[in-house]
C-alpha cells in the first residue's frame, strides 16, 4: 500500500511538470505554423497580383474574439482582395460597389490565426499594423464569430511591389506573439515571437524566428 502510494506520488509529481511543458510545446507549435500560414499567403499572393496584371489588397484585422472568456481587441486575422470596376451603374447598384465604382472581390476568406496567437500591436515591432501611412479602414467589417472589426492594409503592385513607402528609414514587418506571453511580459517582447518583414521595393517577406521553443 506504501509503495503505490509512493508510485502514485511521483507519477503526480511528473504529470505537475510535463503540463505546462507540453502547453508551452503546443503553443510554440501554434506559433510557427501561424507564421509559415501567413509567409505563404503573401508569398502565393504577390504572385497573383503578377500573374492576374492587377493589384491585390492584403488586409490585417483588429477585432474582439467572442469565442474567448475574456478579450480585448487584437490584430487577430488577415485576408486578400482584389477591387474590380463596375462597368454600368446598374452594376454598381447590384453588386454594392462603393462610391469609387470598385467592386471589392474576396480572393480568400478572412484567415484568422490559430486561438491564442495574434499580431503584436506595438509600434516598435509591427509597423504594418500601427503606421499612419497604412491604409486603415475605420468602418465596421463583418468578422465571424466576432465583434465588427478594422482594418490595415497595402497592395502588392501588378509588377509584384508593394505601395508602402519606400524612404530610407521605413522598415515594413509585424511581430506574432502568443497572447498569454504578451500578458505575462508586461509590456516586453515576449521570447518567443515570429516577424515577418515584407520589402517595400519587390515585395518579398522574410521570416524571423529566433529561438520559439
Amino acid at each position: 500500500m506504501i509503495e503505490l502510494l509512493v508510485v502514485m506520488g511521483v507519477i503526480a509529481i511528473i504529470l505537475a511538470m510535463a503540463v505546462p511543458a507540453m502547453q508551452s510545446m503546443l503553443a510554440g507549435n501554434k506559433l510557427v505554423q501561424a507564421g509559415d500560414d501567413l509567409a505563404s499567403a503573401l508569398a502565393t499572393m504577390q504572385q497573383e497580383a503578377i500573374k492576374g496584371n492587377e493589384a491585390v489588397e492584403v488586409r490585417f484585422y483588429t477585432f474582439r474574439d467572442m469565442n474567448l472568456p475574456v478579450t480585448t481587441p487584437q490584430f487577430r486575422a488577415y485576408q486578400f482582395v482584389k477591387k474590380v470596376t463596375a462597368t454600368t451603374e446598374s452594376n454598381r447598384r447590384s453588386s454594392g460597389a462603393s462610391r469609387d465604382g470598385f467592386v471589392v472581390v474576396p480572393l480568400s476568406k478572412i484567415e484568422r490565426l490559430p486561438e491564442g496567437v495574434i499580431m503584436l500591436n506595438d509600434s516598435e515591432y509591427s509597423t504594418l499594423i500601427t503606421s499612419q501611412k497604412m491604409i486603415r479602414e475605420s468602418r465596421n467589417v463583418r468578422i465571424p464569430d466576432s465583434e465588427d472589426g478594422e482594418y490595415y492594409a497595402f497592395h502588392f503592385r501588378p509588377d509584384g511591389s508593394t505601395t508602402l513607402p519606400k524612404t530610407g528609414s521605413d522598415q515594413w514587418f509585424v511581430t506574432l506573439v502568443n497572447e498569454a506571453d504578451v500578458l505575462a511580459s508586461a509590456g516586453a517582447l515576449p521570447a518567443n515571437f515570429i516577424t515577418l518583414q515584407v520589402d517595400a521595393h519587390n515585395g518579398s517577406a522574410r521570416k524571423f524566428q529566433p529561438g520559439v521553443q
